[in-house]
């Protein structure tokens, strides 16, 4: 089936497992898509976000929403941690878990996943060498692993709510 994620083909209380995997920090308004998860999940059921969570200091998550854009031009923003408990629970569900883990990412794998532009792919990594030198800070957290391979840190965030 065709649809968005705003607007999901199917009937309300279709479902009792409703899944975003790494989905909305793609859209311009995730409230959006939170509410039709809540509207297809029957009572009972389960809604489950997983995605990338930003810094709650808003200066640090612009600077990493510059470089994922950069990176993904499909990217959009990343919830700060934490608020998409707030989604759920504003669409009436019970948070039942929020789980938290600090990824330790290689760039270069990163950047291919993602089929970045060779230009921007440059620019990521001059950002995250002159980091490393006590350059501008790009809120990636970059360093050297002990195996001398550049990389950087990611929050994935895992939140799961059920519907009353």
């Amino acid at each position: 089936m065709r649809g968005t994620a705003e607007a999901l083909p199917f009937a309300s209380a279709a479902f009792t497992l409703v899944f975003a995997r790494f989905a909305l920090h793609h859209l311009t308004d995730p409230r959006l898509a939170v509410a039709e998860m809540a509207r297809v999940c029957r009572p009972g059921g389960r809604v489950a976000v997983m995605d990338l969570a930003a810094s709650t200091d808003p200066g640090t998550a612009e600077r990493q929403d510059r470089m994922e854009r950069l990176r993904d031009p499909s990217h959009v923003r990343m919830l700060p941690r934490g608020v998409a408990a707030g989604l759920l629970h504003e669409r009436g569900l019970v948070v039942d878990r929020v789980t938290e883990r600090e990824i330790d990412r290689p760039v270069q794998p990163w950047l291919e996943q993602a089929a970045t532009e060779e230009s921007a792919a440059a620019r990521i990594h001059q950002a995250f060498v002159a980091e490393l030198g006590g350059g501008a800070a790009t809120g990636m957290r970059p360093h050297c692993g002990a195996d001398n391979v550049l990389r950087f840190r990611q929050l994935w965030e895992v939140t799961v709510a059920r519907k009353g």
